[in-house]
């Protein structure tokens, strides 16, 4: 439709071209009544409907330059033709030597880049139409291109691999900071167990630091003991994928000891000839030059980076070309609702750094007329940050499940949050949340909820004075789906692309 839109600006000014439109579907009626128009008023045909059609290399040999997306693309490029990526999903342009890579990351369909629009299309074409021999040597280049990264032999094994790995499930190892009564981790932890067994894989085991709650919470898995290299080795050697789950694994802030640890265990998987995908993965917090070779190299030797935010995509890029976006598993939780009592108060989610004071909390408490109520979301590392609270005689609670955590976030005016977890629990229960932006984790976070939303009062980054002006007022659930929506689909495609 769009380039039918275009037809006429293009074809008074090149009389001797001709767009030809492949395909039917159930707006072929409403196309060809618009392109009967244009040539109406062109005077001659300048727009062919061909229809359905089975004889495509007979039709494309005929074309100088392709318009299109995905597996049609490539064919126009196997034909010699310059090739416009151009569809629903967004705008790739003129397929170049400096861009094949980048839009072979998105099937050549564009995803998430800038949406198509008339006048761009017709620069672009009119820029190939105009400059001849460039054309037929682009053409030349993008055929070669094809024969080298899409040859014939290769595309079928890709087939056979994939029809086998449908007939024969993976087993499945997960790799985390599992076990240590987190409950960020361990929700994404239940994500992943539940998308994984959702896609027909079974066989999961987790490395885990032992507890007693893994053999209730997962019953059908293996537990195997992350702190021994025995039970460490024995998981790897029964599993085909060994997937590093969750954010900034691979990090020096807290120790380097935690960089190594998941490094090496990347190593021994790779000399195992496993393969090995990271998950909803972050990359801050990184210093030093040890601690950067170390995270260059994991990333370099995984077969797949799914990353939680284009900060960090922007990272993983410079080492993987098997990186694509991949936000948090937690979004897969079961979305709430706002519940539309009235809201009496509000919940701050703690830390162990303390960011927010108890006095500045229960300041804003009673400037917004609301009872603070405080979560601990990492029971042991955030104790003495929960006595502080307790000790200033504020209510203190401590989930043990994302469900029960919800029950108080739906219901809660708003939520400020020093945790990063707190803050995706919170947009789950469509609950409006000021995060704490104190490290490059959640300023990347931040940032990433943001570029993803109608409405900036989703997620705010935390200050006391826009809390006292209720910055958070005005979002509704509408807001929160939206988000939420955008998000999972990435999940989706992303464990689409590694199963």
């Amino acid at each position: 439709f769009l380039l039918v839109d275009a037809a006429k600006e293009i074809l008074e000014g090149h009389s001797d071209w001709r767009i030809i439109i492949v395909g039917d579907g159930n707006r072929f009626d409403k196309l060809s009544e618009k392109a009967l128009a244009v040539n109406e008023e062109l005077g001659f045909k300048g727009i062919i409907l061909a229809g359905a059609r089975s004889d495509i290399p007979s039709i494309l040999a005929y074309g100088s330059i392709f318009i299109g997306v995905s597996r049609s693309a490539l064919e126009g490029m196997a034909c010699g033709m310059p090739t416009i990526i151009c569809g629903d999903e967004g705008y790739g342009g003129i397929v170049t030597d400096d861009n094949f890579s980048l839009l072979s990351r998105t099937n050549f369909c564009a995803r998430g880049m800038k949406a198509p629009n008339k006048e761009t299309l017709i620069d672009d074409i009119e820029f190939l139409i105009s400059n001849d021999s460039m054309r037929r040597a682009l053409g030349d280049r993008l055929q070669k291109k094809v024969e080298e990264f899409y040859p014939a032999d290769s595309m079928a094994k890709d087939a056979i691999i994939s029809y086998n790995r449908i007939f024969k499930r993976p087993s499945v190892c997960l790799v985390g900071y599992f076990g240590y009564h987190n409950l960020g981790d361990e929700e994404t932890l239940r994500s992943a167990v539940k998308a994984i067994e959702a896609l027909g894989i079974s066989d999961i085991s987790i490395l885990c630091y032992p507890s007693d709650s893994y053999n209730s919470s997962y019953p059908l898995a293996k537990k195997y003991d992350r702190t021994s290299p025995t039970q460490i080795s024995k998981a790897i050697d029964k599993s085909d994928v060994v997937i590093l789950c969750g954010g900034n694994l691979l990090q020096n802030k807290t120790s380097l000891r935690s960089l190594v640890y998941y490094e090496q265990i990347i190593q021994l998987a790779r000399r195992r000839r496993k393969r090995i995908y990271m998950i909803s993965s972050g990359f801050g917090e990184i210093s030093g030059n040890i601690a950067k070779f170390l995270l260059s190299r994991s990333i370099r030797d995984v077969d797949f980076c799914g990353c939680r935010t284009h900060s960090d995509l922007d990272i993983a890029q410079k080492y993987n070309d098997r990186a694509m976006i991949m936000p948090d598993l937690c979004f897969l939780l079961p979305e709430g609702k706002r519940a539309k009592a009235e809201k009496t108060y509000f919940v701050w989610i703690i830390s162990e750094k303390e960011t927010v004071s108890a006095d500045e909390i229960a300041e804003i408490g009673k400037a917004r007329g609301l009872v603070p109520i405080a979560v601990n979301l990492f029971k042991g590392k955030d104790d003495a940050a929960a006595e502080n609270v307790m000790r200033r005689g504020i209510k203190l609670h401590t989930p043990k499940s994302f469900a029960e955590l919800s029950k108080i976030l739906s219901v809660s005016a708003f939520t400020v949050s020093e945790r990063l977890h707190g803050s995706v629990f919170s947009i789950i229960s469509h609950t409006p949340t000021y995060i704490c932006a104190d490290n490059d984790k959640k300023r990347a976070f931040l940032g990433e909820i943001n570029s993803r939303s109608n409405n900036t009062a989703v997620l705010i980054p935390y200050q006391k004075s826009d809390v006292l002006d209720k910055k958070e007022i005005g979002v509704s659930d509408s807001d929160f789906s939206y988000v939420i929506d955008s998000l999972k689909r990435d999940i989706i495609s992303a464990l689409n692309e590694i199963f």
